[in-house]
């Protein structure tokens, strides 16, 4: 190291200590564990989370919430969360007040909400579908999946791509 001013010159040692990131996310294990075993067993069978023998669910759920940025629109809506003593809970755990009259629908944007303030955006669900349903769409319906609607013939039952 060279002083500007003096000209003097001397070594010095420098240590750089370098931490790892807090992880953060809008859940806790605490309130996976307020949730219930129950809750976080059932949304590890819907995202099809392995769990190994003596391994800490809420910390297996909590990781898989840390890369979708929480729950996804289909759990909300058509899954883990669809009934609502559930989504009271949950919102209950996240200290989000709500009550009797409190609709369903309410319930689900509420999630929404928080996830929205805390979580990022929530990611759309992913599907999966069979392949009689591709070809039931078609050859060239197939390739050009990255549309939102599918096209298909006169006749025929599909399913919509979302």
């Amino acid at each position: 190291m060279v002083d500007n001013k003096t000209g003097n010159s001397d070594l010095g040692k420098v240590t750089v200590v370098v931490k790892t990131p807090e992880q953060k996310g809008c859940y806790t294990v605490e309130i996976l564990q307020c949730w219930g075993e129950k809750s976080v067993r059932a949304t590890l069978n819907v995202r099809d989370i392995n769990v190994p023998e003596g391994a800490n669910i809420f910390e297996l759920l909590l990781e898989s919430l840390r890369k979708t940025g929480g729950f996804t629109e289909n759990e909300i809506f058509s899954n883990v969360l669809e009934e609502p003593e559930r989504r009271r809970a949950l919102l209950n755990c996240l200290g989000i007040a709500n009550n009797d009259n409190t609709t369903y629908e309410e319930l689900g944007q509420l999630i929404l909400d928080y996830q929205k303030s805390n979580c990022g955006s929530v990611q759309p669900a992913k599907q999966c579908y069979t392949l009689e349903i591709l070809q039931c769409w078609g050859e060239e319906a197939v390739k050009d999946a990255d549309q939102r609607e599918i096209s298909v013939p006169t006749g025929q039952i599909c399913l919509k791509l979302c």
